[in-house]
């Protein structure tokens, strides 16, 4: 066995080195992870391997054989996996872990911290800066010690706080969610919610909300639906939802021309505002015109009879 070790007058040391440029500069024989170019052990009984550099670059703490760039911890749990970044400095910026962006395609470096800054609450953000003028912009993703989680927004507002930009929908103005089983989608930004629906059952009934019963009596769901039909019918319908696909019948359609169904998804006449299929009832107060000018006061009873085609009020049929 034979060591070689060379040691200049102001202390470089090199092992199998014989001109070593720093204050310890090691030449490993090994080319690739089969072989170690640095082992330490600890004392204990039996020894443990708490530093090792393999010779394809690998670094291992509390491991003897990392699989990457730097593993820390046992597999099996026996040396803990455990890092700790300390802030960078005693002001506002806490630890950071800086990830470069791919060489080709990428523009953006990212980054993870913990920032803290006068007026907001402190922060967990994940933020890119320009590969090129290092110009960082920390507002993609954060997470305020208040529990609040911001989109784009730095200092969030509330559980869920997303700031789009004028003119933007989707990831950029809002949310965006899709059904990869059959492109439903809905969309919320600028305002405004839109819902679209395709699905190869009760293909009628587009995009739709749900309304679930109140605590006090529970009772049925109401759904507002967008429907439309080859037949012609393009409406909104105020619907009664009992877990269905579908919307059901008697529901309310006000269709694109403003006109309403109640009852039916029908137009009875081309001139009428409201149609209805079934009994109306009315109640409320009269105002009545005769010679001696308007007379108001009286309460009053208005019923369609579907069966004999005739209007009753307070009683009276009339035909």
């Amino acid at each position: 066995m034979s060591i070689f070790l060379s040691c200049h007058a102001f202390s470089q040391v090199g092992i199998q080195n014989s001109n070593p440029q720093a204050t310890l500069d090691i030449f490993s024989k090994g080319v690739d992870g089969s072989t170690k170019a640095l082992k330490i052990n600890n004392g204990s009984s039996p020894s443990r391997e708490m530093v090792t550099v393999l010779d394809n670059g690998n670094v291992g703490v509390g491991i003897p054989n990392p699989d990457a760039s730097l593993t820390v911890g046992a597999a099996n749990g026996s040396f803990p996996g455990y890092m700790k970044l300390n802030p960078q400095n005693t002001e506002r910026e806490g630890g950071q872990i800086d990830i470069m962006g791919s060489p080709v395609g990428s523009t953006k470096n990212w980054s993870i911290d913990q920032f803290s800054w006068p007026g907001i609450s402190p922060t967990f953000r994940i933020f890119y800066s320009n590969k090129s003028t290092g110009a960082a912009d920390g507002r993609q993703f954060s997470i305020s010690e208040n529990d609040n989680v911001g989109i784009n927004e730095i200092n969030p507002q509330d559980l869920l706080h997303l700031y789009g930009t004028p003119g933007g929908f989707g990831p950029v103005g809002g949310i965006y969610l899709t059904n990869p089983q059959d492109g439903s989608w809905a969309r919320l930004g600028q305002g405004h919610i839109q819902l679209n629906r395709v699905t190869p059952f009760a293909g009628h009934v587009g995009g739709y909300i749900d309304f679930n019963g109140g605590y006090e009596g529970g009772g049925s769901s109401f759904r507002i639906a967008k429907t439309a039909l080859s037949s012609g019918l393009n409406a909104l319908a105020v619907t009664i939802n009992n877990v269905s696909t579908d919307i059901n019948a008697l529901p309310l359609y006000i269709h694109s021309d403003g006109r309403v169904g109640v009852g039916t998804s029908q137009k009875f006449t081309a001139a009428a505002n409201i149609s209805v299929r079934g009994q109306a009832a009315a109640e409320g107060w009269s105002v009545r015109h005769g010679t001696n000018g308007f007379f108001t006061g009286n309460s009053f009873n208005i019923s369609w009879d579907g069966v004999h085609a005739g209007v009753y009020i307070d009683g009276t049929f009339f035909r």
